[in-house]
């Protein structure tokens, strides 16, 4: 099953988020010994609270509506910030030792699928 029918899917079931609030919503698609796939909507303002590690071995995030993102990223002692438009489609990777932190900084909701490898 591709990430594209996961993200479908999730429409269908009517597991987008509703935006009446302030938290980020969570909505795990499928886990299994191998991975947790999780469906995610930051509304605007919404914020992860400190720079972290993916859980497990890394993780990759599809990114399902076009956003205004502000990701802080650290590796070491090299640390970086990327600021800006975040297009419907495009993929992060996560290595495990790559401590990040995303915050919504648009005036819509920042949607996207993460993948978490176990």
């Amino acid at each position: 099953m591709n990430i594209f029918r996961i993200a479908a899917m999730t429409a269908s079931l009517g597991l987008a988020a509703s935006h009446a609030h302030a938290a980020a919503e969570r909505v795990k698609v499928l886990e299994n010994e191998r991975l947790t796939i999780t469906h995610v909507t930051y509304p605007p303002g919404e914020h992860q609270a400190a720079l972290h590690p993916p859980p497990g071995t890394g993780q990759v995030l599809v990114v399902l509506s076009p956003a205004e993102v502000e990701v802080n990223f650290q590796d070491g002692d090299k640390t970086w910030t990327e600021k800006g438009p975040v297009p419907e489609g495009k993929v992060w990777y996560i290595p495990p030792t790559l401590l990040h932190q995303f915050t919504n900084i648009g005036k819509t909701p920042f949607v996207f699928v993460v993948t978490t490898f176990k």
